[in-house]
Parts: C-alpha cells; structure tokens; sequence
C-alpha cells in the first residue's frame, strides 16, 4: 500500500507514523555430502528500531547498541538449535 500525503498534512501528524523497523536476514546453509537438499545451519537477524522513513537518520542515532540489535541462531550437528 501506499499512501501519498502534502507536505502540509504529514506536518500535522505525529512523527510515530514515519517511524518503522528495518531488519536484515542472513541465513548461511550446507549440503550434506550424502544428501541434494541444502540445510540451513545458521541464521542471523539485525535489525533498527525507530527509523524514521520521511528522514534520513544521522549516524549518531542509529550507531549504538540502544537502537542496533542481532540475534543469531545456529543449528548444532546433533539436531538441536541453539539462539544468542
């Protein structure tokens, strides 16, 4: 959806409209010598809370570890999954 506003009706509302999370998905995967099928062995999330999307977000804001966050999870050969 999209949704095209003037510039004096975005004026009028609150900046929490503008403001989105933006993540980044990296999943690493391995293909068993006995098998065809790829396994997803790794995967890992970052992601920025609070990103304004009217306006560019200066480096200062969205540079610390309060708003840039990660999570990773791995898959452990014997089967189980461990997050961190």
């Amino acid at each position: 959806m999209t949704l095209s506003l003037s510039p004096t009706t975005a004026a009028c509302l609150p900046a929490c409209l503008f403001e989105q999370t933006v993540a980044a998905v990296n999943i690493k995967t391995h293909v068993a010598a006995n098998q065809t099928k790829p396994e997803i062995v790794s995967v890992t999330v970052m992601f920025l809370e609070r990103v304004q999307t009217d306006l560019p977000t200066p480096k200062d804001e969205w540079n610390t570890l309060r708003h840039l966050r990660h999570f990773s999870c791995v898959r452990r050969l014997d089967g189980q999954v461990s997050c961190v």
